[in-house]
């Protein structure tokens, strides 16, 4: 039809395997990587052409136009719809309600509609990623003039290792938000864009941490001249690289002897309240690619979850800890690696004081000396007739204890990685937890005599058995005389606020680790002092001078396993347990069932007083086998207790404790982690007492 045509080039080069469709088939799926691509093929053959009487007609053999090879390009972002039609009609089809035209049509203005969104996203993106190159280049220059400053006045030495873990934290996140398939997780439309924004909102606030040594940098440290003054010249992110200590050409002497310079720029006090400021919005970056490293873990591409696992794992600290714990959920041992601690446990009475701990001696099969530990026990039902026969119930015993074992052997390696650090950093005792707060797990033993598994956590270093037992759980403390100061007045907002933030903190970590806990209570939380020779008198009562460990781990599953659905008709327990999950819970267990048990603890810190104590008449009642309250009616009593928080906590804490028990966190669409409850729950409660935290201080 085309022969001495002027578009018989054109139409030669459309021919299946052309070079030029050859060419643009391995050239278009890089320039596309960031595009959502809708290709449609056709189902039908099509009668090709035949000259008749001088008239071109569809009258010859049917042939398939397009090939499904030829019309797809099989790309990852690439939505592909089949047609039913030939290469005639495929672009002229009907209106009716049956038609393709509706499934293409609906197709597109999926993608119009979520246009806005993925804009914002890639804008959002392009801003985090230019102040991420700011900061970086700003840190390196503090981390450099600390380093050459190591013989020289100020004494800066001690806080040097701070800084260059921030500086390598901010490398790593920007391998992270610079990489094309890994940042694809803040584009992801069923994440909410506070996702990306909240990226960029803690970037500004690292931002605005370092401007003080803006001046100082700009004039001194050519790498950060160039950056700010030529951004089109920037290096690329991969090639920077933390320089060896002393490696930079940088004038001490000029720089601390700038008009320009504030003498306490590189003090002491400043650089550590630096580290704090950091750590506070790093602690957000991490948060954040918890989440997103989640995610990659449960994604089907391997290739994309094995590079981010990596990634992960080179960021350090809490990135690398968390890279660590979530690649435990998608680990499927074999029974053979399930293997239990070989020894045996002997029970160890120890007179308790308040902390509701068991204790026991673990003697290993080598025979050596019993070692001190702490146990939580996991009962199980078992009948011994079946376990020699391979009937069907033999078989469904053996598979669920090896289910069993396998979730206890999951569990225990996430506790064991959790290593759980204080640090202190000022001379008032204050100190940030890292991590989850829990004992470090050693493993679980096999007690099939008795029927139940036990898991086995190593007690702290400096601390025996004896001075575990005078501890207090947090239940216990609060329905003490010690947790009062000498006129009997219950601790300030600070202290509870402070108790607050870590429990907060410690869930969420354990969430983004891709758990939930499924026993939170206040009788679950131990307090023990930050100096571990220190009894509780010795502290004067003060909350802030403890830290928390989270223990009762026995029912703690992967976020997205299969609850065990067993029945608990404790009235105790119940108080602490949503609505859905009571006496015989009909719905899966959910992170915003652990979220409610956060809202009843947070409720009890803001009352200084026990759930159990409120409701001690029902819980009387219930034991004598007289009716307890329906557990909606808990939940609004609750709710009502929540309105009479006192008014030092701040509107924000009411707040917070309502939406953990109503759920309510604005959460609309979520993924099957729960990422973006993950967030709202950091934003609506963390945040708010954290910053109420801060404000309380500034008042005191």
């Amino acid at each position: 039809m085309v022969q001495n045509e002027p578009t018989k080039d054109m139409i030669e080069d459309l021919r299946e395997n052309a070079n030029l469709i050859r060419t643009l088939s391995e050239s278009f799926p890089a320039a596309a990587r960031s595009l959502q691509i809708v290709t449609c093929r056709e189902l039908l053959e099509t009668a090709t052409m035949q000259l008749r009487d001088g008239i071109w007609k569809r009258t010859g053999p049917k042939e398939m136009m397009v090939s499904e090879t030829s019309a797809c390009l099989y790309l990852p972002n690439e939505e592909r719809i089949p047609i039913y039609a030939n290469h005639s009609m495929i672009a002229k089809l009907g209106g009716g309600p049956e038609s393709h035209y509706n499934v293409v049509r609906d197709h597109v203005a999926s993608h119009c509609r979520a246009a806005p969104s993925v804009v914002r996203r890639r804008l959002l993106k392009a801003e985090g990623a230019a102040a991420l190159y700011e900061i970086y280049q700003l840190a390196h220059f503090v981390y450099a003039t600390v380093c050459r400053a190591q013989k020289s006045p100020p004494p800066v030495t001690q806080v040097k290792d701070s800084i260059k873990s921030q500086v390598l934290f901010l490398e790593h996140f920007a391998a992270f938000l610079f990489d094309d398939d890994l940042a694809k997780v803040l584009e992801d439309p069923d994440l909410s864009i506070n996702h990306s924004q909240d990226v960029v909102d803690s970037l500004r606030q690292l931002n605005d941490v370092f401007s003080s040594y803006r001046t100082l940098a700009h004039k001194y440290y050519e790498p950060y001249r160039r950056a700010v003054d030529y951004p089109e010249n920037q290096t690329p992110f991969r090639e920077l690289q933390l320089h060896k200590e002393g490696a930079l050409d940088l004038s001490i002497s000029e720089i601390f002897g700038d008009s320009s310079s504030e003498d306490a720029l590189f003090q002491d006090h400043t650089l550590t309240d630096l580290i704090r400021r950091c750590r506070e919005s790093t602690r957000r970056l991490e948060i954040t690619l918890a989440y997103a490293s989640l995610r990659s873990f449960r994604s089907p591409n391997e290739e994309s979850s094995e590079k981010f696992r990596k990634t992960m794992e080179l960021c350090g600290t809490i990135p690398a800890k968390m890279a660590t714990r979530q690649r435990l959920l998608t680990q499927v041992p074999t029974d053979d690696d399930i293997e239990p601690l070989e020894g045996r446990l002997e029970k160890y009475d120890v007179p308790q004081r308040n902390s509701n701990l068991q204790f026991a001696r673990f003697f290993r099969k080598d025979g050596t000396t019993g070692q001190e530990v702490i146990v939580e026990y996991r009962k199980y039902e078992a009948d011994p007739r079946l376990e020699g026969p391979n009937t069907m119930a033999a078989i469904a015993q053996r598979q669920y204890l090896s289910k069993l074992k396998r979730n206890m052997r999951q569990l225990a390696a996430l506790l064991r990685e959790s290593s759980f650090d204080v640090k202190i950093t000022t001379e008032g005792g204050s100190h940030e937890e890292e991590g989850i707060g829990a004992f470090r797990c050693l493993g679980f033993v096999e007690e099939p005599d008795r029927y139940q598994l036990a898991y086995v956590f190593e007690i702290p270093e400096g601390m025996t058995a004896h001075s575990l037992a005078t501890l207090y759980s947090l239940s216990t403390f609060i329905d003490s005389e010690e947790s009062q100061d000498s006129s009997g007045q219950v601790p300030p907002a600070s202290d509870k606020l402070q108790i607050a933030r870590v429990l907060c903190q410690n869930i969420l970590y354990l969430h983004a680790s891709g758990w939930v806990h499924k026993n939170i209570r206040s009788q679950n939380i131990i307090l023990a002092p930050v100096k571990l020779d220190a009894a509780f008198g010795d502290s004067g009562g003060i909350i802030q001078n403890y830290t928390q460990y989270l223990k009762g781990f026995e029912f703690s599953r992967p976020d997205l396993g299969k609850s065990s659905g067993r029945a608990d008709f404790n009235p105790e327990h119940n108080l602490y347990r949503h609505p859905e999950r009571q006496n015989v819970p009909d719905t899966r267990f959910m992170k915003e069932h652990d979220l409610y048990a956060v809202g009843v603890v947070l409720l009890e810190i803001g009352l200084w007083t026990t759930i159990p104590r409120l409701f001690h008449k029902h819980i009387e009642a219930a034991r004598q086998d007289r009716p307890f309250p329906q557990p909606i009616t808990i939940q609004n009593q609750l709710l009502k207790l929540a309105q009479k928080l006192p008014a030092s906590l701040g509107e924000g804490f009411k707040a917070a404790v309502s939406m953990c028990l109503t759920g309510d966190f604005g959460v609309e669409k979520d993924d099957k982690q729960q990422a973006n409850l993950g967030l709202a729950f950091r934003e609506h409660v963390l945040d708010v007492l954290e910053a109420r935290l801060k404000l309380s201080d500034v008042i005191q």
